[in-house]
This record gives C-alpha cells, structure tokens and sequence, in this order.
C-alpha cells in the first residue's frame, strides 16, 4: 500500500484543495551553500528585542521537519500533505487567531536528491495572518524530474527548516 510517512509522525494525509502561490523575497542560505546546493545550517537572525518578557527562546523558533514519502510509485493522488508538526509553539504554520493577528516565517524547503548538489531548494519568507486559508507554491518541481535521482528505494524525501519570526 502507497503512503506517505514523516520520521516522526507517521502517516500522511492528502487534500483535495489547491494551494496558493507565494513569492519569494529573501534567500536564507550564504552564497556558499547555493554555490554547493547545501542547506542552512542555523537560522540567520532572530527577533532581538532587549526585553525579557518570558517569550520563547531562539531555539524554540527553530525546527526541522523530514518528511518521507514511501512507496512513491503507486501514489496517485494529485497533492499530499505532510502531518502537522511544531516550530516555536506554532504547528504546521497554520496560524489562526484574533484579529489583526500574523507571523513571518522564514524558511527552506528541500526536495533531497542522493546528489546533493543537485537536490532542489527554495528559500522564503511569508507572512502567515487569520485570513489566509493555505498557501504554498502551485510549481516546486516537474513531476517528471523527481524520478532523475531524487528517488531512492521508491521513497522520495523532502525537508524543511523553519524559523518563526515575531
């Protein structure tokens, strides 16, 4: 049976919706780690307010998310969606609350290639609010170029890093 899995959540869920496209305003990773298609290693800024107001550490508005989708050839629907997960108290960066209410999230999507440097990257910063129902990118990557190295014992991996920003 096809499924998608996350090595720390199991199995995945599909949608029916479709999702919207963002722009991309601000690359995450050095010049080096373009040039050499690695990711970032650490988050390039925090929020540095000088006041100790108990709020949550820079380290606490940092995650990683790997998300392994299995048995790849014989999914057939047309989107997959990942299961939740926690950055900064914030799941899955579905943010809802009161009016008036948004955060910016700077992040890197990776489809990983057993390349390396030929892995797929995209490097965004987006501001989540109330009345935004999804988003995401209506093109990442030709379908047919995931089969070009990308994957490895019909398991295709996709990562991400995600910085909350206040």
């Amino acid at each position: 049976m096809a499924g998608v899995s996350t090595e720390e959540f199991g199995v995945g869920r599909s949608v029916e919706g479709v999702s919207r496209s963002g722009e991309v305003l601000v690359e995450w990773r050095s010049s080096e780690q373009v040039e050499n298609g690695t990711p970032s290693t650490s988050p390039p800024f925090w929020d540095s307010d000088d006041d100790d107001n108990g709020g949550l550490k820079p380290s606490e508005l940092y995650g990683n998310y790997t998300w392994k989708i299995e048995n790849f050839s014989q999914i057939n629907k047309r989107e997959l969606r990942s299961n939740a997960f926690e950055v900064g108290g914030y799941k899955d960066l579905h943010f809802y609350s009161k009016t008036g209410w948004g955060h910016f999230a700077q992040f890197t999507i990776a489809v990983v290639n057993k390349d390396p440097t030929k892995s797929k990257y995209s490097d965004t910063l987006h501001r989540f609010w109330k009345k935004e129902h999804d988003w995401g990118w209506k093109k990442f990557m030709e379908l047919s170029k995931v089969y070009d190295g990308f994957i490895e014992s019909d398991t295709l991996i996709i990562k991400a890093q995600v910085q909350v920003i206040k």
